[in-house]
């Protein structure tokens, strides 16, 4: 979740800037933050739990990157994407519950 905020905070930081104003922008520096935070806390993660059950977890960021791109940037999400947020949180599922 929080790579995802992360990635809605670039793009609406990325509206009008050079290469120099991206270092002073502050939903660039937001995002770097909040990606920082979501890296430790999946590190952690890793420690106690198997990386192929954990890694594909992340595939839910494509889920929240739509959602979120929806609610915050006004961005459409048609019948196709559906269907793929859908695949996608049934795949997760899946592997989330074949956790031993």
């Amino acid at each position: 979740l929080l790579a995802s905020v992360a990635q809605v905070l670039w793009k609406k930081g990325s509206f009008g800037v050079d290469v120099l104003s991206m270092f002073t922008n502050p939903y660039i520096l937001l995002g770097f933050f909040v990606y920082g935070v979501g890296a430790l806390l999946m590190i952690i993660a890793f420690r106690g739990g198997d990386v192929s059950v954990l890694y594909p977890i992340i595939a839910t960021s494509y889920v929240w990157v739509a959602l979120m791109s929806m609610f915050f940037l006004g961005e459409t999400i048609g019948a196709y994407k559906w269907l793929g947020i859908f695949s996608i949180f049934i795949g997760v599922s899946f592997v989330g519950s074949s956790a031993e």
